[in-house]
């Protein structure tokens, strides 16, 4: 089990790309968004206001994931900083059976974290492999299986 701060850390991480993914799913939608040319048909405005109402929800998604971003950076920042962590003072963390990284906050209290190492998944305990055995006559012979019932 992690602490806290690793599992923040671990989740910045992880919000941070999902940040980058939704901003350039954004800036690909708003640089494709449909433009009005005098068009006369209807469907051809509904086609343009869907085109904008992508663009516009990809927005908002990218400015939540964007403050979530800020809060958990504030978030570890304020716990570096209780811990008696000084800026640009590197830490090396892990996340179990996915990375390392390394991570820092500077002067202007923004977080810095690159993975340094991709780890092999650990291997997860109580997994069980089943076999299906063929079928038995009565004197344990064995009767051909049709595959008919998978």
């Amino acid at each position: 089990m992690s602490g806290m701060l690793s599992a923040l850390c671990g989740h910045y991480y992880k919000l941070k790309l999902k940040l980058y993914k939704r901003d350039d799913r954004f800036k690909e939608l708003f640089d494709n968004v449909l433009k009005f040319k005098q068009n006369h048909q209807i469907s051809e405005l509904d086609d343009i206001l869907n085109s904008r109402n992508e663009a516009y929800n990809a927005y908002d998604k990218t400015l939540i994931t964007y403050e979530k971003v800020k809060e958990t950076e504030d978030r570890i920042v304020q716990l570096l900083k209780m811990l008696g962590v000084r800026p640009n003072w590197i830490m090396m963390g892990e996340v179990k059976g996915e990375m390392e990284y390394e991570v820092w906050y500077d002067e202007n209290d923004k977080v810095g974290i690159i993975k340094t190492k991709d780890l092999e998944p650990e291997p997860e305990e109580g997994h069980f492999v089943y076999f299906k055995a063929p079928l038995l006559d009565d004197e344990y012979n064995v009767i051909a299986d049709d595959d008919t019932d998978d």
